[in-house]
């Protein structure tokens, strides 16, 4: 997956949660966070950031993946 799908995840999980909540999830997935926008990256990491996010917020993945779609295009 390419590396600005996880930049846009990360602006927007900031813009709306804080850094402390993406620090949160980078911790719970041992995910480093640093993402080149060109660079390419494992679907596996955007599905643990996801997982993670799910569980942090108490929503179902679903949701977090339509909530950040949506927030990625608007």
């Amino acid at each position: 997956m390419i590396g600005y799908i996880f930049n846009t995840l990360e602006s927007v999980v900031i813009e709306e949660f804080g850094e402390d909540v993406w620090d949160e999830l980078l911790e719970q997935t041992g995910s480093e966070g640093v993402y080149h926008s060109l660079g390419n990256y494992s679907d596996e990491e955007a599905i643990k950031l996801v997982v993670a996010a799910s569980e942090k917020l108490g929503k179902q993945p679903s949701d977090i993946l339509r909530w950040f779609g949506e927030r990625a295009i608007s």
